[in-house]
């Protein structure tokens, strides 16, 4: 093999004639056809993450200051986890972008 980059065609050689990489996508391409499951799971850690994290942790989130902060704290007081599906988040007045840039962040420090 030379010391070039991956090609399909060197790694039909490698793997077989039939098997080409063709097939391997992009990493944002590889994050939507995720399983659904493991979905769900990114989402579960990143509410779970809202409904546990202290006031400073909830602050360093894109998106949360001081106010929305404290109404996550208030939230809390009414029923421990307040926070069960991504649409829970609306009520803090976050739009779907808005939404998923923190939840982005949160991902990004675990």
């Amino acid at each position: 093999m030379d010391g070039g980059g991956w090609s399909g065609r060197r790694a039909s050689k490698c793997i077989g004639p039939s098997l080409t990489l063709d097939h391997i996508k992009t990493p944002p391409d590889i994050v939507r056809t995720h399983n659904t499951g493991d979905k769900k799971s990114l989402v579960q850690a990143c509410l779970t993450f809202v409904n546990k994290a202290n006031k400073e942790e909830l602050k360093q989130l894109k998106w949360i200051g001081e106010k929305r902060a404290t109404y996550i704290l208030e939230l809390r007081e009414e029923t421990p986890e307040p926070f069960k599906e991504i649409e829970d988040l609306k009520e803090l007045g976050l739009s779907s972008k808005q939404i998923s840039e923190m939840m982005s962040g949160i991902l990004t420090d675990f």
